[in-house]
């Protein structure tokens, strides 16, 4: 059973391990933006991760861990948005997907597993919101992150999933990306498998 999440961080060095079989390899870069303008957010205020979700009223979640093969079978996966488990021989590129062009679940876990953080919005979101999201993407070059529109029907405004680890925020709001921040610096090469 999903338990939220107690300690922010938690100090711990992954070796990077690479991933056997297809895929393994470093991913070539999705288009580098939604589609959507980018919009100016408000200047970072809060870098801790348990006050920034709290004040956003977000809920950061840990998980154990599903699995991490690779299947071409469907998966079902027990957290929405996924978290981890067993997926997709190949990974999802690093990047900005736009609205409608998000790449297979499968894929999008096995980035988790490589470290990735992902920020996924609800469809139907204010273009303006998705615009702000696509900014804060953008304030680290992307690094190691995907932004896209979420395909598995999460109850959230706003995610941004790693490897067993959630940030679920019901609204988005200027405060919100704060918890973005917060959770990206948290978790953001943190994976199963780290892969440059």
């Amino acid at each position: 059973m999903p338990r939220p999440l107690i300690l922010v961080a938690l100090g711990l060095t992954l070796a990077a391990t690479g991933c056997g079989g297809a895929g393994g390899g470093r991913p070539a870069r999705a288009a580098g933006t939604t589609g959507v303008q980018d919009v100016a957010v408000p200047p970072p205020r809060a870098t801790d991760l348990g006050a920034a979700a709290l004040a956003a009223g977000c809920v950061v979640r840990e998980f154990q861990s599903e699995g991490y093969e690779h299947t071409r079978a469907a998966v079902r996966y027990r957290t929405n948005p996924p978290t981890s488990g067993n997926h997709d021989p190949e990974v999802a590129a690093d990047g900005a997907y736009p609205s409608g062009n998000t790449q297979p679940v499968g894929r999008l876990v096995h980035a988790l597993e490589h470290g990735r953080v992902e920020i996924q919005y609800r469809p139907g979101l204010d273009a303006r919101r998705v615009g702000q999201l696509q900014t804060v993407f953008g304030e680290q070059g992307g690094y190691h992150a995907l932004l896209f529109e979420n395909a598995t029907g999460m109850p959230y405004d706003v995610a941004v999933a790693s490897w067993r680890r959630l940030l679920a925020c019901p609204r988005i709001d200027d405060r919100t990306f704060d918890a973005i921040r917060a959770f990206r610096a948290a978790y953001t090469d943190k994976g199963r498998e780290v892969v440059p």
